[in-house]
């Protein structure tokens, strides 16, 4: 078996690849909660990547999950999963570039956080700001279609000693 030629999307995943240091927003509604945290990336071959997400969410709760995002040239588009020690639904995620280029949209369904039996659409934005800075967005779509963040994230690259 061959083993396939990256493509330019495959290319752009690998920016992604490095330790980052995050700072981040939940939003709860009346208030929001600030997260701290440390992102870990890294290649799977040519074609994957895999993010390691650790981070403290409020006073004191511990957040860790794990992405992969990779490209499937046979559908035309981004494919990935996530999961996390704060739930039981494995994330499948399905999207693409935006039209300026920094930034992949995915697509997901899970469950309302306080209502397990209903599920939500989700919109959640990876854009690269430059190369040492990127920023993570996650939005549910209501009821009425409109789009409401429920988390930002910035990440920027750990600099070597």
């Amino acid at each position: 078996m061959q083993k396939p030629e990256a493509g330019p999307e495959h290319l752009w995943l690998q920016k992604f690849v490095g330790e980052w240091l995050t700072q981040g927003e939940v939003n709860c509604g009346e208030s929001c909660m600030a997260t701290s945290g440390t992102e870990s990336t890294r290649a799977l071959g040519d074609f994957w990547i895999i993010t390691e997400i650790r981070s403290a969410v409020g006073e004191g709760a511990e957040f860790h999950g794990i992405m992969q995002l990779g490209y499937d040239e046979a559908n035309g588009g981004f494919v990935g999963s996530f999961i996390d020690n704060m739930g039981t639904h494995m994330w499948k995620y399905a999207g693409e570039r935006n039209a300026g280029g920094n930034a992949v949209v995915l697509s997901s369904e899970g469950p309302f956080p306080d209502d397990r039996s209903r599920m939500m659409q989700v919109r959640e934005t990876l854009e690269m700001l430059d190369e040492n800075t990127r920023r993570f967005t996650s939005e549910v779509q209501g009821e009425d279609g409109n789009w409401t963040v429920l988390f930002t994230s910035t990440a920027r690259r750990k600099q070597e000693a």
